[in-house]
């Protein structure tokens, strides 16, 4: 719930506790989905500092990169795809995703990086 909330101060907390950043809830969410999904730039970066899993994805298939893209959050999006390990044929996925939501800036910055792959 810190993170989803954008908790911060818990979260650190929690993380310097040794709780595991990567425990999901029933649908299969992380502290880091949640955290992107809702624009958490600071819990992000606290949880991407733990090694949170950035490319562990929730039961549906939703990663914390792909629930940035959906809601448009562009700081956590740059600070997902600036960490790597994002391939060339999931750019592309995302970048069709910011285009059917008309997120032009983010098919841009997302387009720029599959070139860079």
């Amino acid at each position: 719930m810190a993170a989803e909330f954008g908790h911060v101060g818990v979260v650190e907390l929690l993380i310097a506790s040794g709780a595991e950043v990567d425990l999901a809830a029933y649908d299969g969410s992380t502290p880091l989905l949640m955290a992107a999904r809702n624009g958490y730039v600071t819990v992000v970066a606290a949880l991407v500092h733990a090694k949170a899993d950035a490319n562990k994805a929730r039961q549906d298939g939703t990663t914390p990169l792909t629930a940035a893209v959906k809601h448009g959050r562009t700081e956590v999006v740059k600070m997902l795809v600036a960490r790597g390990g994002v391939g060339r044929a999931k750019l592309k996925e995302l970048i069709g995703i910011a285009h059917t939501r008309r997120r032009w800036s983010l098919a841009s910055l997302l387009a720029t990086a599959a070139a860079k792959t």
